[in-house]
């Protein structure tokens, strides 16, 4: 069936990290409670995840807070289920899935990102959702405690995002937003090898 093709013997974390980037989420409250549900879903429409998340009290129920709890178990549970699937799908088809269904080029280009002022790119292997700094752009480091160091925080679309950084900041560089608490500056250079612009 597969001529002399080796069979694949392993899942590269790259491939699950590419299947992950492809997700799309859809959320929904339970009528009259604080429960937020989400919902993990692959470019093809398979559903791959469900995360949920809900406060004691209704009085401090904040929708988006909940959406933000609610995706990052749904992001858990998916990667979790990517796993189990692209690892038995070698068993018996010799060969994960194909990252081109994943990732249509017009699709991509297409796919407006959540937050204003971000847009997606395609990686080598996956998508990363980043921010080119302007010149007008400005941006501050975070001083007082430990936990600032290496911190930067930039207004982006009118909301303020705090940044990872270890080299001098600069206009053209990149802001690369994974999650609310994965956010890092990476600079023109290194950004461009590693994704396609």
């Amino acid at each position: 069936m597969f001529g002399e093709m080796e069979p694949q013997t392993k899942v590269e974390k790259s491939h699950i990290d590419a299947l992950v980037a492809s997700l799309e989420f859809k959320f929904a409250r339970v009528e009259d409670t604080t429960v937020t549900g989400c919902w993990a879903y692959l470019p093809n429409g398979f559903k791959v995840g469900y995360g949920e998340s809900a406060c004691v009290d209704p009085n401090n129920f904040n929708e988006a807070d909940g959406q933000k709890y609610a995706k990052e178990r749904c992001i858990q549970n998916a990667t979790n289920k990517l796993w189990e699937l692209e690892g038995y799908l070698p068993k018996v088809t010799g060969a994960t899935s194909n990252p081109s269904i994943c990732f249509d080029e017009e699709e991509i280009q297409s796919k407006e990102s959540n937050r204003p002022g971000f847009r997606f790119y395609e990686s080598k292997p996956t998508i990363r959702e980043a921010y080119q700094i302007r010149v007008d752009d400005f941006f501050e480091p975070l001083v007082g405690s430990s936990e600032s160091s290496g911190r930067m925080k930039i207004k982006i679309g009118g909301i303020d995002y705090t940044f990872a950084y270890h080299e001098p900041v600069k206009a053209g560089d990149y802001v690369v937003f994974l999650t609310e608490s994965d956010i890092y500056h990476c600079n023109k250079e290194v950004f461009a090898e590693r994704n396609i612009i």
